[in-house]
């Protein structure tokens, strides 16, 4: 091909050529009646994505625009049977880089920048570096910033208009529809522009060496949300899954074990049954007990702006607890007694309080029985060895691996 021709391409011609996994990757990303339009604009490109491979995973946030276009993908006839995988994404917005581009007229260094992804000794000193590169921005770059800046303000108030109960509903019905659906998997991310995404961790690395408020209670806030909106969906709709992850894979993002305990007394423990009792992995990210405030409409509403929530912790400052602060883990194991594979990790902001977790998994291993497990995962947990033992020795518990990490 020469270079004339390669620049005649039209942005379809281009995807056509793409191999099968990165565009795969780049239609997942694709709202139904995106994804259907691209294919009608290019011959080549619709034969490249008919394999069922393409519509085997879905990513959604908890949007209703986002759950509308899945719930009518779903609905095809020739789509929604092939649906085995969706992602459900925990969504922040931070207005603060756009903010400071249009009141400043410099722009912020990318989120997801190599300097900011490895955390070393000189983390800091790196981070002042980037600040101190800041340039000023073009009349253009400016009017980007104006133009994300009031996407973001309108996302957040359409989503913090939408009732938590009507997108549990629609996200209910979506899991009803895709009667071939196995797994789903829990996921989160802070947008600060139409095309500028982070994950939590690195949102959280470039504010830490700022006089600035953190994100983290706001992440865990959306992730507590998350994870009840999902797992109520789950219980209504008795769907058969087969895998759960909950943000096992999103560090600095965790459910709070208490928030575990709550929810799950909540739901119709018949429905959970009926949808958890052929899942075969179960991945779980959890916290210890925080104190977060969160704004009044936060259980009513969809949560999303990135500062909104605070905590009023500090280091070392004693919390009482109580049995729920500790029995969440080993709760939802009673809903899954055909796991083969459990990966659970516990995220802790202080060392004061993790002795007291020792009691997480204790409760486990006295009241929980997995008989066709084979893959066990425990990270960041304190572990007392009588508890090990006691659960390793049970019988048919047969391991193929088995990984004990002491710290998260």
């Amino acid at each position: 091909m020469t270079i004339q021709e390669a620049l005649k391409q039209t942005p379809s011609d281009r995807l056509s050529h793409l191999p099968g996994i990165p565009l795969r990757i780049i239609l997942q990303h694709l709202d139904f009646a995106t994804f259907t339009s691209l294919r009608l604009t290019s011959r080549q490109l619709s034969a490249n994505t008919i394999h069922s491979r393409f519509f085997r995973s879905a990513k959604t946030d908890l949007s209703l625009s986002s759950l509308q276009s899945l719930a009518e993908r779903v609905s095809y006839p020739q789509l929604g049977p092939v649906l085995r995988e969706i992602t459900v994404v925990a969504t922040l917005f931070d207005t603060q880089p756009a903010e400071a581009t249009v009141q400043t007229r410099k722009k912020w260094s990318e989120f997801d920048m190599d300097e900011l992804w490895r955390d070393t000794e000189n983390y800091r000193q790196r981070v002042e570096n980037l600040r101190e590169r800041n340039v000023a921005c073009t009349e253009e770059e400016v009017q980007e910033a104006q133009q994300d800046l009031e996407w973001i303000q309108t996302r957040i108030q359409q989503d913090t208009d939408t009732d938590v109960n009507q997108v549990t509903d629609l996200l209910s019905s979506i899991f009803e529809i895709a009667a071939n659906l196995r797994a789903i998997n829990l996921e989160a991310c802070i947008i600060a522009g139409r095309t500028k995404t982070c994950r939590p961790a690195e949102h959280y690395r470039w504010y830490r060496s700022a006089d600035q408020s953190s994100s983290w209670p706001s992440i865990w806030t959306a992730a507590s949300q998350t994870f009840r909106i999902v797992t109520s969906a789950i219980s209504r709709s008795r769907i058969q899954l087969e895998k759960l992850q909950i943000f096992p894979d999103t560090p600095l993002c965790s459910v709070q074990l208490r928030h575990v305990e709550d929810h799950l007394r909540t739901l119709d423990s018949r429905g959970l049954v009926a949808a958890c009792k052929n899942i075969k992995s179960l991945g779980l990210s959890f916290s210890t007990h925080i104190l977060i405030e969160a704004p009044p409409t936060q259980g009513e509403c969809l949560f999303r702006h990135a500062f909104a929530a605070k905590s009023p912790y500090r280091l070392r400052q004693y919390l009482e607890s109580d049995a729920e602060d500790f029995t969440g883990a080993a709760t939802i194991l009673t809903y899954m007694p055909n796991l083969t594979s459990l990966d659970l990790h516990l995220h802790h902001l202080d060392n004061l309080v993790l002795p007291k977790y020792t009691k997480a998994f204790a409760h486990i291993s006295r009241s929980i029985r997995l008989g066709r497990l084979r893959e066990l995962s425990l990270r960041g947990l304190p572990l007392r060895p009588d508890n090990i033992v006691l659960f390793l020795k049970k019988p048919s518990h047969h391991y193929k691996s088995c990984l004990l990490m002491a710290f998260s």
